[in-house]
């Protein structure tokens, strides 16, 4: 409430409590006035602070199933294949194990920061050098309200610009897909 609607109601309530002539009425009229200067009045905004992801999934159809914590401060992050010996692909499961072992789980938080820099002119070298890749993040995982499928984050390129989407657990994953592991 602003200060000139509080000043305005008050205006009110005195001219109604000078024109009343019970007691009655005059004790709800004072107990109003206390009650309106507990009314703050300094300014006050909203703000939705219900999702901390940039491309909130559940607008999509999706719920969150799981979340790691982002990286905090520097990070140098090396691509990494989870492929073994010679393996041309692997499931969902095993990637995510490997990229625990390999110490490259990132969620989507690191995603949209890693999305942000990879489009950005400090980013162009290492855009040009990822770009037949897609960068995989497990940490986070999305559930389809539908289809039950289980999704992670993933960076891919567009031909013009690293674009964030979701690709399933159940698909194979293969030397096309990199981890992030972090170097420091």
């Amino acid at each position: 409430m602003s200060t000139e609607h509080l000043s305005a109601i008050t205006a009110r309530v005195e001219t109604l409590q000078k024109a009343g002539k019970s007691a009655e009425v005059d004790k709800l009229l004072v107990g109003v006035l206390t009650e309106l200067e507990k009314i703050s009045t300094s300014p006050t905004f909203k703000v939705n602070m219900g999702s901390i992801f940039e491309r909130d999934f559940r607008k999509e159809g999706y719920d969150l199933n799981e979340d790691v914590e982002p990286l905090t401060g520097d990070a140098e992050f090396e691509a990494l294949s989870f492929l073994e010996g010679k393996e041309t692909s692997i499931d969902g499961d095993k990637m995510r194990e490997r990229a625990l072992k390999l110490k490259a789980n990132r969620g989507q938080r690191d995603a949209q920061i890693v999305l942000k820099f990879l489009n950005s002119a400090e980013g162009k070298e290492a855009s040009k050098a990822l770009r037949d890749f897609y960068l995989v993040f497990p940490g986070t995982v999305w559930v389809n309200r539908d289809s039950r499928h289980h999704c992670v984050p993933v960076l891919s390129w567009d031909g013009l610009r690293w674009v964030l989407g979701l690709s399933g657990l159940g698909y194979g994953w293969s030397a096309d897909d990199r981890l992030l592991g972090s170097r420091n």
